[in-house]
């Protein structure tokens, strides 16, 4: 057991000086060139950095510090950011098509126009952060935690959100068709003149919430497992 012991030591010794060389190779690689597809650069700090336009297309920045950085027009398509900090991150315009954000922080970033279809963003944090004309859909966005958004003309067709948690957002002139919102529970957030058709609630809980002016044709909010002091189209389900 000892000599086990000794050689995974000197295994970790060898190997972790290696990767820690190819992650510094590879961000000047990106400073150079621009781009630096399927990189390695996890726990890089890109805090505040100009990352705009730049091709990080299938590159790892788990656990990267992106804080503040502007990531505007940049490709992170493929993408592994699990765990990266991107409060206060500018990534309007950005294409992010099948990328991994599970536990993210995307805390008061802006999101706006970007492309987050297909993703894999379970567990992350969209709290105070700007989503309006952003491309969600069939994205996968279980457990999430959304809070004060301001959504306004965005597409989250097909999204799951499984889980997930609203506090005080507003939707409007969004599109959530056939999204599922199962066990999530939403609070004190607003729909208004969106598209919710054929969405799930199944045990769901709705408080204070609104969903005037919103279609849901073919949606089972009927099965919810809670529906308190909301308005719909057809009235208000008090406690």
């Amino acid at each position: 057991m000892k000599r086990l012991y000794i050689f995974l030591i000197t295994l970790q010794l060898l190997f972790i000086p290696n990767l820690v060389k190819a992650g510094v190779q590879d961000e000047k690689r990106l400073e150079y060139t621009g781009s630096c597809v399927n990189c390695s650069l996890e726990y890089a700090n890109f805090a505040g950095k100009d990352l705009s336009n730049k091709n990080l297309k299938g590159a790892n920045l788990s656990n990267a510090n992106l804080k503040g950085a502007n990531l505007s027009g940049a490709d992170l398509t493929y993408a592994i950011l699990k765990n990266a900090n991107l409060s206060n991150a500018n990534l309007n315009n950005t294409q992010v098509r099948n990328a991994n954000f599970d536990y993210a922080n995307l805390s008061n970033a802006s999101l706006v126009s970007a492309d987050f279809s297909y993703i894999g963003d379970d567990n992350a944090s969209f709290v105070g952060t700007n989503l309006s004309g952003a491309d969600f859909r069939g994205a996968s966005l279980g457990k999430a935690m959304f809070e004060n958004n301001e959504i306004s003309n965005a597409n989250f067709g097909g999204a799951y959100f499984g889980g997930a948690y609203f506090w005080d957002c507003t939707f409007k002139n969004s599109n959530l068709k056939g999204a599922s919102f199962t066990k999530a529970l939403i609070e004190s957030t607003y729909f208004y003149n969106s598209n919710l058709d054929n969405a799930s609630f199944t045990w769901s809980k709705i408080l204070n919430s609104s969903f005037i002016n919103t279609s849901l044709k073919g949606t089972n909010i009927d099965q919810a497992d809670k529906i308190c002091n909301t308005l719909f189209p057809w009235g208000k389900i008090e406690c």
